[in-house]
């Protein structure tokens, strides 16, 4: 005969942050255990069972846990990427990043004039080739005191018709900036690698990429950064783990959340997302969404354009 005791639980704290990155894999933030809605932070084990057997259920589940989590971030209720230090478990909303994706594409599928994309590329072009000059960077930086270059107001009477089409363009190149107090030097991000970063300049490697943002986009220039002990360390300064070394101060004038290989998305936007699905929305509806704002944006900047023609 079956044994009517209860048998009791023990709790299992699991590590709460996982390799950041990319991923299209959709989790949750619970699971249910014993019919209740449980911390996935958590794993709940009988305490009767032997040891070994604790220990390996507690290795799969964490192995698990691991894989499906990989390259996602943490959000917290704000929106932002969690700092949490505490050894408390804790309840987390993930975040299904492959919603940018189709973000980026439907962004893709808004018309817009043959002639104005030339005269964007164009613009983009010259800036880049602009900032390769000797000291334009370092100019820049300590002159004009920005990380940014903004187009002109459309009022200005100055203002040249096709300039009214130019993105906003941040230049980062995070050499230049503030480092940490504990550090002199940007380090190779490698895992297992304490070279020293040294700077290859603007490259083809890594030139310029549109990030996308709530209702508008933005590009953003960077360096290529080589390691000094491996050749083969070779890194964009939007690299995370380069930025994170940087001070405060400099991490706050950086407005990207993600970066993939032919784009990126802003923090701005990753927060509007999250308030979004905080609130019942479905992907299809935040995409649609997005979607309109951006229309919106490309339409205002259309009309200004023909109406700066009509002008002159």
């Amino acid at each position: 005969m079956k044994s009517s005791v209860k048998t009791q639980r023990k709790v299992v704290n699991l590590p709460k942050k996982p390799v950041v990155g990319s991923s299209s894999f959709k989790v949750t933030n619970s699971r249910l255990i014993d019919g209740k809605s449980r911390n996935t932070n958590q794993v709940f084990l009988d305490s009767d069972e032997e040891e070994d057997e604790s220990d390996y259920l507690a290795k799969a589940e964490l192995e698990q846990i691991i894989e499906m989590v990989k390259n996602i971030d943490f959000i917290d209720p704000k929106g932002n990427i969690s700092k949490d230090s505490s050894d408390e478990p804790y309840t987390v909303n993930y975040f299904h990043f492959d919603l940018f994706t189709q973000i980026h594409d439907a962004i893709l599928t808004i018309p817009t004039e043959p002639n104005i994309q030339h005269l964007i590329k164009n613009y983009l072009d010259e800036t880049l080739q602009k900032l390769k000059e000797p000291e334009a960077v370092n100019t820049m930086y300590e002159k004009q005191r920005t990380i940014w270059i903004t187009p002109p107001s459309p009022g200005d009477s100055k203002v040249k018709t096709e300039q009214l089409l130019h993105p906003r363009v941040c230049v980062w190149v995070p050499h230049q900036l503030f480092l940490k107090k504990s550090q002199d030097c940007l380090i190779c991000p490698a895992e297992d690698c304490d070279g020293k970063l040294s700077s290859e300049g603007f490259t083809d490697r890594y030139t310029y990429r549109k990030i996308i943002e709530a209702s508008d986009h933005f590009y953003v220039f960077t360096h290529t950064y080589k390691c000094s002990k491996d050749e083969n360390h070779i890194f964009d300064g939007c690299n995370e783990k380069i930025v994170g070394q940087l001070h405060e101060l400099s991490q706050r004038g950086y407005d990207i959340h993600r970066m993939r290989a032919d784009y990126g998305t802003s923090k701005t936007l990753q927060h509007i997302t999250s308030v979004y699905k905080r609130n019942g929305m479905s992907d299809t509806d935040i995409v649609a969404a997005v979607k309109s704002l951006h229309s919106e944006k490309i339409k205002l900047l259309q009309k200004q354009y023909t109406l700066s023609l009509n002008k002159s």
